[in-house]
Order: C-alpha cells, then structure tokens, then sequence
C-alpha cells in the first residue's frame, strides 16, 4: 500500500468512526439562540418605510430601529439592548420579518411582545402582538441543551 492510498484509508476510517459517534448521542456544533420571529405586513411596498421606525417590545423594555430604502429594497438597522437583540429582513411586498434573539437562553413559559412600524410622520403602518409560548428542542442532540423558539 503506498502512502496516498494509507492516508485515504485513514481518513475514510475517520469519517466513519465520527458519524458513528455522532450516531451514537454526541452533541453536534450546530448551536442555537433564544428566538422569536414575526411578520408585520404593510401596505405599498417598502417605499413607505423611507424614515419609518419599528418599535419592537417585550414586556414592557423596548428597542426602537430605524429602515434603510435604496430604490425598491430595503433592510432594518439592527438594534438591541442588555436583554435581546432585534434585525429584520424586508421584502418587496412590504412583508417585514422580525426576529428576536434572546440573551438568556432559558425562556420564560409565556411572554407578551408587540412589533409596530410607524412612517415618519408617527401614523402606523402595522403592527403585531401576543402572547408567545415557547417550544422546546434539542437540535444538539438529546441531552445536549435546549433552545427555545416562538413566533407570533
């Protein structure tokens, strides 16, 4: 056996003792965050966002981000506090994609949250809230910690 057929053997044999150890209740390195995600719709694309603000709560601590229009596309600034971090995508329909990463990484069992976007003159664009009931899973593998995901 010469040496490059060695080092395919080798590495092939590694390859199938990790997936055999992963199979077996090793925890992967896919990791995860605390999040909530939501939609908020508005009317007439994203030309109305051009100097809007989306106001984001949870509970009663608020974060408040600003958009940024370039022709027929636009993005939130990504905005935060001590507790949770708030970004959003913005589609051509004007659908607005919130999501909210916690900090702690266990959530509460339920949790009041609301998204409103307001123009620039203060009058709403649309808004969203509720309640938010947090599933669990072990996306690491079992025994490898939990995330928590919810949506509204």
């Amino acid at each position: 056996m010469n040496e490059s057929s060695f080092r395919t053997v080798l590495a092939l044999g590694v390859m199938a003792l990790a997936t055999v150890e992963i199979g077996c209740g090793m925890c992967t390195e896919i990791g995860c965050t605390t999040a909530i995600t939501a939609v908020v719709s508005i009317a007439g694309g994203v030309a109305p966002l051009e100097g809007a603000a989306a106001r984001v709560c949870r509970g009663d601590q608020c974060v408040t981000t600003g958009f940024e229009v370039n022709l027929d596309q636009a993005s939130c600034k990504g905005a935060g506090n001590e507790d949770f971090f708030v970004g959003c995508s913005v589609f051509a329909d004007g659908a607005i994609f919130f999501t909210v990463d916690l900090v702690d990484p266990d959530a509460p069992d339920e949790e009041a949250y609301s998204f409103s976007v307001n123009a620039k003159d203060g009058s709403g664009l649309g808004a969203v809230s509720g309640v938010v009931v947090y599933e669990k899973s072990e996306i690491n593998g079992d025994g490898c910690g939990y995330c928590y995901e919810g949506s509204l």
